[in-house]
């Protein structure tokens, strides 16, 4: 690592920063290109089909997912803050352990212990909080994106059905 990246961040941070990162990167590239490939090989084919059938109904269909990149916008910037909330808060926390772990002797003749405890456990509740918050936000946006599918058979049904009669 490059002598500032070292100077800038404590030795828990870079811990958990390269935890956490390496953990991201290896779900990006197993599931993101994926996705990518998925997604990039649907807008060439099914929807070519789609519109050559019916250009209203194609339209009719992918209104919900207008809907859905609409939502995405606003919901997935206050995740990516409670996402970089986390990294930070867990950060702090390992550097705050493994400076207790290097120093548990000053800790133990310093009769330390429950200072270190009360401070680690308000970190940690801190770190709860974030969690929750991430979670509740999750809890309500994946499901509202999952629905967005549903919705669009309901299109389907009810204009298909329209234009069949």
């Amino acid at each position: 690592l490059p002598e500032t990246v070292i100077a800038k961040y404590s030795m828990g941070d870079l811990i958990s920063r390269i935890a956490n990162d390496v953990g991201e990167v290896r779900v990006l590239y197993a599931f993101g290109l994926l996705q990518i490939a998925n997604l990039v090989l649907l807008l060439i084919f099914a929807i070519s089909q789609m519109l050559a059938i019916n250009v209203g109904l194609t339209i009719v269909v992918l209104l919900p997912l207008m809907l859905m990149l609409i939502i995405s916008k606003l919901i997935m910037p206050r995740m990516d803050e409670y996402y970089t909330d986390i990294q930070n808060l867990v950060g702090s926390l390992t550097n705050k352990v493994t400076e207790a772990y290097v120093n548990v002797h000053v800790l133990k003749a310093n009769a330390a212990e429950e200072t270190f405890h009360a401070r680690t456990e308000q970190e940690n509740e801190a770190l709860y909080k974030v969690n929750v918050k991430l979670i509740v936000l999750r809890m309500l946006f994946w499901p509202l994106l999952g629905s967005t599918h549903n919705i669009s058979i309901l299109f389907v049904l009810f204009y298909g059905g329209f234009l069949l009669i």
